[in-house]
């Protein structure tokens, strides 16, 4: 069953479900050449599932894979260490660019040649 949600910007009101705000998120990004990235609870299933395995432990039931989720959602972890992270990281990465296209190219170009 596909949940959907409103969602009001100023005064126009749009009613969608996650797979389609996804989509448009991906296509406005595309559109104004933003990059970015942004998490959602099938993230955490996946990743769940991959660390169990890689645990050699068992797969999570239904219902236990559901709590486990609502629980890293609800944590402060998730909704501010996150995004904080990513965008400190962003920053460090934006400077290494302009470092090596902008600042110092010729570095760039001597380390490629060797």
């Amino acid at each position: 069953m596909t949940e959907y949600k409103t969602i009001e910007v100023e005064n126009q009101t749009y009613i969608l479900d996650e797979a389609t705000a996804s989509i448009l998120m991906h296509k406005i990004k595309r559109e104004f050449g933003w990059v970015g990235t942004v998490f959602c609870d099938d993230d955490i299933r996946e990743s769940i599932r991959e660390r169990r395995m890689v645990d050699d432990k068992e797969p999570y039931t239904d219902e236990q894979m559901e709590e486990a989720v609502a629980k890293v959602m609800n944590t402060r972890g998730w909704y501010r260490f996150m995004e904080e992270w990513m965008t400190e990281q962003g920053w460090v990465a934006l400077d290494n660019i302009i470092w090596d296209e902008i600042e110092y190219p010729e570095i760039k170009a001597e380390e490629e040649e060797n």
